[in-house]
């Protein structure tokens, strides 16, 4: 075995590996935040049914979609009447006009505004 990391063919494959375990990371890093960045093209008007994740950050399903999407909070702008950590759950009003970073989630006279989490 020491003989084998010792030769060019050794050291070779170990650069590869090191290589390829960079890009990895980075590449996941990059299908992530694709993910995360889809959400900003749709258009979003409607009740939310389904969350899972934590408050700021998950998936989200509203009652004219048909599947979930990513919803992640990135910076607040406004907030009346919601709690502190309350960002969005099932029964609140969201509405995000297309290509926008900005979301509006309201329930009755409670009303918060947040942009999306993507780097583009």
């Amino acid at each position: 075995m020491k003989k084998f990391l010792n030769s060019f063919f050794g050291r070779l494959v170990i650069l590869v590996l090191i290589i390829s375990g960079i890009y990895s990371v980075f590449e996941e890093g990059a299908i992530y935040n694709k993910y995360k960045c889809a959400t900003k093209e749709m258009e979003l008007k409607g009740v939310i049914i389904f969350v899972t994740g934590r408050s700021g950050y998950g998936q989200v399903q509203i009652d004219n979609r048909e599947k979930p999407f990513s919803l992640n909070v990135s910076k607040e702008i406004y907030r009346k009447g919601f709690g502190r950590y309350h960002f969005f759950d099932i029964g609140d009003s969201i509405i995000k006009s297309a290509g926008s970073k900005e979301v509006t989630v309201k329930k009755k006279d409670s009303v918060l505004i947040f942009t999306l989490s993507c780097n583009d």
